[in-house]
Protein backbone atom coordinates (compact mmCIF):
# COMPACT_ATOMS: atom_id res chain seq x y z
CA UNK A 1 0.00 0.00 0.00
CA UNK A 2 3.02 2.61 0.80
CA UNK A 3 4.49 2.12 -2.65
CA UNK A 4 1.10 2.64 -4.02
CA UNK A 5 0.90 6.06 -2.05
CA UNK A 6 4.44 6.93 -2.63
CA UNK A 7 3.68 6.92 -6.42
CA UNK A 8 0.29 8.47 -6.59
CA UNK A 9 1.97 11.98 -4.80
CA UNK A 10 4.32 11.62 -7.27
CA UNK A 11 2.11 11.05 -10.22
CA UNK A 12 -0.13 14.11 -8.26
CA UNK A 13 2.33 16.78 -8.39
CA UNK A 14 2.70 16.80 -12.26
CA UNK A 15 -1.34 16.59 -12.30
CA UNK A 16 -1.29 19.40 -10.79
CA UNK A 17 1.51 21.07 -12.28
CA UNK A 18 -0.17 20.62 -15.73
CA UNK A 19 -4.02 21.40 -14.39
CA UNK A 20 -2.33 25.28 -13.77
CA UNK A 21 -0.43 25.19 -16.95
CA UNK A 22 -3.85 23.98 -18.92
CA UNK A 23 -4.98 27.22 -17.05
CA UNK A 24 -2.42 29.36 -18.37
CA UNK A 25 -2.42 28.40 -21.49
CA UNK A 26 -6.46 29.00 -21.74
CA UNK A 27 -6.00 32.60 -20.46
CA UNK A 28 -3.17 33.45 -22.66
CA UNK A 29 -5.49 31.85 -25.43
CA UNK A 30 -8.43 33.86 -24.43
CA UNK A 31 -6.91 36.67 -23.79
CA UNK A 32 -4.86 37.73 -26.86
CA UNK A 33 -3.15 40.09 -27.47
CA UNK A 34 0.00 41.40 -29.46
CA UNK A 35 3.31 39.28 -28.74
CA UNK A 36 5.60 41.64 -26.63
CA UNK A 37 3.04 42.96 -24.49
CA UNK A 38 3.07 42.93 -20.61
CA UNK A 39 0.35 40.21 -20.24
CA UNK A 40 2.98 37.84 -22.81
CA UNK A 41 5.33 38.50 -20.27
CA UNK A 42 3.28 37.61 -17.45
CA UNK A 43 2.17 34.79 -18.79
CA UNK A 44 5.60 33.22 -19.77
CA UNK A 45 7.16 34.45 -16.56
CA UNK A 46 3.75 32.19 -14.80
CA UNK A 47 4.76 29.68 -17.45
CA UNK A 48 8.61 28.96 -16.44
CA UNK A 49 7.44 29.46 -12.35
CA UNK A 50 4.59 26.42 -12.71
CA UNK A 51 6.80 24.44 -14.68
CA UNK A 52 9.94 24.92 -12.04
CA UNK A 53 7.45 24.38 -9.32
CA UNK A 54 6.32 20.73 -10.75
CA UNK A 55 9.87 19.52 -11.39
CA UNK A 56 11.26 20.72 -8.12
CA UNK A 57 8.85 19.04 -5.95
CA UNK A 58 8.61 15.71 -8.17
CA UNK A 59 12.14 15.25 -7.79
CA UNK A 60 11.85 16.93 -3.89
CA UNK A 61 9.22 14.24 -2.93
CA UNK A 62 11.44 11.64 -5.49
CA UNK A 63 14.40 12.03 -3.26
CA UNK A 64 13.33 13.23 0.14
CA UNK A 65 14.28 10.57 1.94
CA UNK A 66 18.04 10.30 0.43
CA UNK A 67 19.06 7.47 -1.08
CA UNK A 68 16.98 5.58 0.90
CA UNK A 69 14.17 5.37 -1.24
CA UNK A 70 12.08 2.59 0.65
CA UNK A 71 11.98 4.53 3.67
CA UNK A 72 9.24 6.39 2.42
CA UNK A 73 6.97 3.38 2.25
CA UNK A 74 8.75 1.57 4.91
CA UNK A 75 7.94 1.21 8.82
CA UNK A 76 7.40 4.63 11.01
CA UNK A 77 10.85 4.52 11.86
CA UNK A 78 12.58 4.21 8.76
CA UNK A 79 10.47 7.28 7.71
CA UNK A 80 11.37 9.86 10.88
CA UNK A 81 15.11 8.30 10.44
CA UNK A 82 15.10 9.46 6.61
CA UNK A 83 12.68 11.40 5.48
CA UNK A 84 13.18 14.41 7.50
CA UNK A 85 12.42 16.80 4.58
CA UNK A 86 9.10 15.52 3.64
CA UNK A 87 7.55 18.07 5.79
CA UNK A 88 9.33 21.07 4.41
CA UNK A 89 7.71 19.66 0.81
CA UNK A 90 4.29 19.50 2.05
CA UNK A 91 4.51 23.04 3.08
CA UNK A 92 5.90 23.93 -0.25
CA UNK A 93 3.54 21.89 -1.96
CA UNK A 94 0.69 24.11 -0.68
CA UNK A 95 1.08 26.45 -2.85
Amino acid sequence: MGRVQYASILLFVLALGSVKLSFIFFYRRLFVTARRTAFDWAVNIAIGVIVLWSVSLFFGFLFACGTHVSAAWGSVKDEEDFCGAALDLDNAYVL
